[in-house]
């Protein structure tokens, strides 16, 4: 069955989304938005944005967005500092309280188009530096942005939103990139991603193979499991529906209550901020269902908040309560637990347990563990 195609009008956005790649071409971009919005041709913005961006093959969207820096809030200021810089340029002199009788229109306009070319030159150097150091540093990360931005292509036939949505999730989230970078899922076999969203990590796992056989997997990652059976688990039928939507045909997404049930023998079992939505013996009953699910030598890979996390705990809870809000459910309770509970219940339950990498830890209180199926005895 042919794959569907994005939207014609989310197709044209992502171009202009992604045109004009490269550190050199986003700094000429962010300069050239710069000088163009200290321009006093107030209605003619986007217009020069569009033609001047398509002209030198610019991110044109960077372009009109560094250009926004005549808004209604910084442009009185921006118009008064080149006012008086062109005042200064053409006689000496700045404006003073004991000047203003002796203003002459035609001079303050003169002034203003002088002092908007030497002030709007200035941003465009200052912003376009900054903008190539920033882009260069990126670049340096540059493989593992690859991978993610092939991940969330598909997500593009859900809309530009989504997209969106997808590859700053991925971008943002250290969780994804642990994962792969760790190298802790086994080469071939199942998992199962219980909670799996959108589908994100699955996106991951389903490209990754093809990107490293391209030469274009991040230097230092271990090389991406290649045989692996893909299966995501998730309740709400919206994430459902959009993760079979954009995912391959050989990822298999189910709606499923994991709190009932039982889960299909497999290697790996990834649950990210799930287990403190459930009550205390639902959260054991599933990983008891897991335990007894995973073949030997299997890996259970769990993000959490951590109740010991202090302040920035107290901002995840606070965050889940909002979100529980919108839903409608604001009495929702949640069974949140610390790093070494969650250890102490695994081991408790045959698991050897591990921490995940420190990058995970840079995202509020949460915390990642590794825990893998000890041999039988």
């Amino acid at each position: 069955m042919p794959r569907r195609r994005p939207s014609r009008f989310s197709t044209i956005l992502h171009r202009y989304r992604t045109e004009g790649a490269g550190a050199g071409r986003q700094a000429w971009a962010v300069a050239l938005g710069l000088f163009i919005g200290a321009l006093p041709v107030y209605g003619f913005h986007l217009l020069l944005c569009v033609t001047l961006g398509g002209l030198f093959r610019l991110n044109r969207f960077k372009v009109y967005l560094a250009a926004n820096i005549s808004n209604p809030i910084v442009a009185p200021f921006l118009t008064l500092a080149e006012i008086q810089a062109g005042a200064w340029l053409r006689t000496g002199h700045v404006y003073t309280r004991s000047t203003l009788d002796a203003i002459r229109l035609h001079g303050l306009a003169l002034d203003l188009v002088i002092g908007s070319v030497v002030v709007g030159a200035a941003l465009a150097l200052a912003g376009g530096l900054l903008a190539y150091a920033a882009a260069r540093q990126a670049r340096s990360d540059a493989a593992a942005i690859e991978v993610v931005e092939r991940a969330a292509a598909p997500y593009l036939l859900a809309g530009i939103g989504a997209w969106e949505l997808a590859r700053w999730k991925m971008r943002l989230d250290p969780v994804y990139r642990r994962v792969l970078e760790d190298g802790i899922l086994p080469a071939q076999g199942t998992v199962v991603d219980i909670g799996c969203g959108q589908g994100y990590m699955l996106a991951l796992l389903s490209i990754a193979p093809a990107v490293h056989a391209e030469g274009a997997w991040p230097p230092g990652w271990p090389p991406p499991p290649v045989g692996l059976h893909l299966i995501g688990y998730e309740l709400r039928p919206r994430m459902v529906a959009r993760a079979r939507e954009v995912l391959d045909e050989g990822v298999i997404i189910e709606e499923r209550d994991v709190t009932t049930g039982g889960l299909p023998p497999c290697d790996a079992v990834l649950i990210f901020d799930v287990l403190h939505l459930l009550r205390r013996a639902d959260q054991r009953a599933l990983l008891e269902r897991v335990r007894a699910s995973l073949h030997e030598g299997g890996v259970l890979v769990i993000r959490e908040a951590n109740a010991a996390g202090g302040w920035r705990f107290r901002m995840v809870r606070t965050g889940n309560w909002f979100r529980a809000l919108l839903q409608g459910r604001p009495n929702r309770p949640f069974e949140f637990r610390t790093a070494d509970q969650w250890r102490a219940e695994l081991e408790g339950l045959g698991f050897d347990v591990r921490a995940g990498g420190a990058a995970t830890t840079a995202s509020l209180s949460n915390f990642l563990l590794y825990a893998r199926t000890r041999p039988a005895a």
